[in-house]
């Protein structure tokens, strides 16, 4: 009976509302989308994961493959630790998600492969860790303008209309 609650108490941790924090769990990477969304596997079910704190280039953006396929290099087949904080309006789980004893959310940022996406998050390390990338010319802070995905995104939405 112990073992049917615990299962039911950590399963019901992947539909928490916005805001809600959420002890951590384990579970283990099964695909990667891009370079702030991941699909892990837990209790033989998948829930797709949206890294929290950051927004990470997109698709057929400069460097979105290249954050993806750095993600995937760290992740994909591993067994992570998984905070839930909420969920977002596409009914994914935002995450803070760590390997290896690194915050994968963090770490994106700090290889230039993500923004601080300071309108969710004002998070002292990850803003630190985009300076410092920044400073570095790291990953996509090469380039001389690299354009933000919130920012190219409203680019190509407009373009559909």
């Amino acid at each position: 009976m112990r073992q049917i609650v615990f299962a039911i108490i950590v399963a019901s941790q992947f539909f928490l509302p916005t805001g809600v924090c959420a002890e951590s769990i384990s579970a283990k990477v099964v695909a990667v989308s891009d370079g702030d969304t991941m699909t892990v596997l837990y209790n033989s079910q998948q829930q797709k994961i949206r890294l929290a704190m950051i927004d990470a280039p997109e698709k057929k953006q400069a460097y979105g493959t290249v954050a993806k396929n750095y993600l995937a290099h760290c992740v994909l087949g591993k067994d992570v630790t998984v905070e839930i904080q909420g969920k977002d309006r596409y009914g994914r789980a935002i995450a803070k998600v760590s390997f290896d004893g690194r915050l994968m959310n963090s770490e994106m940022v700090s290889q230039g492969f993500a923004w601080c996406y300071r309108k969710y998050s004002d998070d002292p390390a990850t803003i630190a860790a985009e300076q410092d990338a920044r400073d570095n010319k790291r990953g996509l802070w090469q380039d001389a303008c690299p354009v933000p995905p919130w920012e190219f995104r409203k680019t190509r939405h407009l373009k559909k209309d």
